[in-house]
């Protein structure tokens, strides 16, 4: 039997295994990129340094507005990770700076009570996670990119960086991180995504 294979698919099958046996950290459905796609709501809020503010509130002992030099003296966290887009692309080893969620979290002395966080930005953003998830090594409250400010394109002066979630997990132009004892669904989720965006389980949409 004269067996005629599709050999251009042949190949884009195989050049699928190469990527994935080099970038085993690739999750399913996601394809790298060495761009780093902006994607947005069409608003970055023109907030200057002097001006930006992070209001740290709810189920708290001691509330906190904490500028933009303030934030930038505390203790600084450097984190390299993947930025996974639920849209269908990685970017690999991004590089940020910045502070880590966890001090700010003993900062102002989280209670008990606590379940949930509420991140908002400066643009009118919100989104949501549990505590759990978000109280770990690998979460920081970014303000540089490559050592650099973080241009207004990718969420700057300051933004959350939630590496275990999709990219829409973490707030751009961050001003705000509410806890709560119930979950309020962010910007997002109440328009079909999912809940908690974890990209290893591929929780793309509600």
């Amino acid at each position: 039997m004269d067996l005629k294979y599709n050999n251009n698919y042949i190949k884009a099958k195989e050049e699928i295994a190469r990527i994935k046996k080099n970038n085993p950290s690739i999750p399913s459905g996601q394809k790298v990129t060495s761009a780093f796609p902006i994607l947005d709501l069409g608003i970055r809020p023109n907030i200057p340094k002097d001006k930006w503010n992070i209001h740290i509130f709810g189920l708290v002992k001691n509330e906190k507005n904490i500028s933009f030099n303030e934030l930038i003296n505390f203790p600084k966290t450097e984190l390299t990770a993947d930025f996974n887009c639920v849209t269908g692309w990685t970017k690999q080893n991004i590089k940020w700076t910045g502070v880590s969620f966890k001090y700010l979290v003993d900062l102002v002395e989280v209670s008990s009570e606590a379940k949930f966080v509420i991140q908002s930005g400066y643009d009118g953003y919100t989104t949501n996670l549990p505590l759990d998830s978000m109280y770990r090594d690998d979460v920081i409250v970014a303000y540089k990119l490559y050592e650099n400010d973080i241009p207004s394109e990718h969420g700057g002066f300051v933004r959350m960086i939630v590496p275990s979630r999709y990219g829409w997990k973490g707030s751009k132009f961050l001003n705000g991180v509410f806890f709560s004892n119930v979950d309020i669904p962010g910007f997002w989720e109440v328009r079909g995504y999912h809940n908690n965006g974890d990209w290893k389980k591929e929780e793309r949409y509600s």
